[in-house]
């Protein structure tokens, strides 16, 4: 695929589109230049949820075009398996062939890979247990992703039977399939398509014992996306935070403890938390099920109801406390923000050896969260274009590494091409990559 870029007369900006074209560029038909996308230390990602994403004019969307410089790949959630055929299903409202292709082309002109997640829930049992329904599944996933041009896909499986041990063992089995089924397409850049699991988080091996996240990081997959959010939840006898602090550190010490690459793991964190009715002050015990609500949300609940918002040191999340009149009752939640993310990313996330983050879900989140990201994420030394792709492509910088320098001119000599030299290349701690003018893509040419 051919892409087109518009040029400006700074080195800089010069330097970017040089190393984003695939091919020989051709003038632009608009003087837009998208701003540069320049890779943080670890991989930054985003579910796009239909039902924030009506016709391509919801929150959740407008969230992803304000911030695209600091995301590099949104997942339309917006798919679903069919247990007993294996076709893929659209949900019954709010995807529109039109806004749909554009959104991805749109993405891909900013350097943000577009993926698509298929789910199911209720069905897992069945849909393991049909091999000509998972085999069709296989198929209509990479049809799907060659006809909206997807750059791959990720799978929420939801919802096992604990007493069908066999089924974690097919699933893995699925998985890796399909991956190889994915590798054997190309992206918009070149490279093999990704495919992606996402699972429920765990703090040891005892729990869920159904899916085998070693297992399934072992396989072909690409990434593993761990859903580190929940620990309270609507059903909570007390109220609490949907991804305290401590309980997030657990989650990544047992990743870190399997038998298997840590940087194949991204960290799923969530822009909302969950509100309960209590008893009272005294006794904060919840006597319904609880609501979930996003951090905007959280804002009006603090403008139109006089809410209490108090920073709760231990689950490093925000506590909010409010009173209703019809009928009176008092209401307890407890939400994220740019704050309780750094500590997040902070405390959990650099420390590791884990590939990323990825929110659930886009336009949940407090919009001062993503600048926030870009600072703590930021490396000494800019990480962007074909070089930047190839980068976030293979792990970032859990796999790669920080970057040791910027990119240097090197090559033999050829005046006809930019800086008068063959190609473009950037070390890190772990591996080189270079780019030769023309070529389709970047390429790990040293190092792990």
């Amino acid at each position: 695929m051919l892409r087109t870029v518009c040029h400006s007369a700074s080195d800089r900006h010069r330097l970017l589109t040089l190393l984003i074209i695939v091919a020989l560029a051709a003038p632009c038909a608009t003087a837009e230049i998208p701003p540069a996308h320049y890779r943080g230390s670890r991989l930054v990602s985003v579910w796009l949820p239909y039902w924030t994403n009506l016709d391509g004019m919801g929150i959740g969307w407008r969230s992803v075009q304000a911030n695209a410089q600091w995301i590099d790949e949104v997942s339309f959630f917006a798919w679903s398996a069919d247990p007993a055929t294996g076709d893929l299903k659209p949900p019954n409202r709010g995807i529109d062939a039109t806004p749909l292709i554009d959104q991805v082309v749109w993405l891909h002109a900013r350097d943000v890979a577009a993926l698509f997640t298929v789910t199911q829930f209720g069905s897992v049992h069945e849909t393991l247990n049909n091999p000509a329904a998972l085999a069709h599944l296989t198929d209509e996933i990479v049809r799907t992703a060659r006809m909206n041009e997807f750059d791959g896909v990720d799978i929420d499986f939801e919802e096992f039977k604990p007493a069908d041990p066999k089924d974690a063992a097919l699933y893995t089995a699925f998985l890796d399939n399909l991956a190889k089924a994915m590798h054997a397409e190309r992206d918009v850049n070149g490279f093999p398509k990704l495919a992606i699991a996402t699972v429920l988080a765990k703090t040891n091996r005892g729990k869920f014992g159904y899916t085998d996240e070693e297992a399934i990081a072992r396989s072909s997959i690409d990434r593993v996306r761990v859903m580190a959010y929940d620990d309270f939840y609507p059903g909570s006898k007390t109220p609490g935070a949907s991804a305290p602090l401590p309980w997030t550190k657990s989650v990544a010490s047992f990743i870190e403890t399997l038998n298997a690459p840590a940087e194949k793991f991204i960290l799923g964190i969530p822009g909302y938390g969950y509100q309960w009715p209590i008893k009272s002050a005294d006794e904060p015990s919840t006597i319904a099920k609880g609501k979930s609500f996003t951090y905007p949300q959280a804002m009006t609940l603090i403008a139109n109801n006089q809410a209490v918002s108090v920073w709760d040191a231990e689950s490093q999340t925000h506590k909010l406390t409010y009173a209703r009149t019809d009928p009176a009752q008092t209401w307890v939640g407890y939400y994220e923000d740019a704050r309780s993310w750094s500590a997040k990313i902070d405390q959990v996330l650099l420390p590791s050896r884990l590939g990323g983050l990825c929110e659930w879900a886009a336009g949940f989140e407090d919009p001062a969260s993503w600048p926030m990201i870009a600072y703590r994420l930021e490396t000494r030394y800019p990480v962007y274009g074909a070089i930047g792709q190839c980068y976030a492509r293979y792990g970032g910088g859990a796999a790669l590494g920080l970057p040791t320098g910027p990119p240097k001119p090197v090559g033999g000599y050829d005046d006809a091409l930019p800086y008068g030299r063959t190609a473009i290349e950037q070390r890190f701690e772990h591996a080189t990559i270079r780019y030769r003018w023309g070529d389709w893509n970047a390429a790990i040419v040293g190092g792990g």
